[in-house]
């Protein structure tokens, strides 16, 4: 599951909110945005260096 990739987190999703769909001429990108519960795990980010210091921002 991606969620666990990036944060080390277990969820468990309880149903599909909304979809929010994007187009340009070069490519289209469809979101989807789901109801969660956080199940287990402390947020660790492991992918991404800019989720990094966003996450430090909001710990101050």
């Amino acid at each position: 599951m991606q969620i666990y990739e990036e944060l080390a987190n277990e969820i468990s999703i309880h149903h599909e909110m909304t979809r929010v769909a994007y187009h340009n001429p070069k490519f289209s990108l469809t979101l989807y945005l789901f109801i969660c519960k956080w199940k287990s795990g402390n947020v660790t980010l492991a992918e991404h260096i800019q989720a990094n210091s966003a996450y430090r921002r909001l710990q101050n």
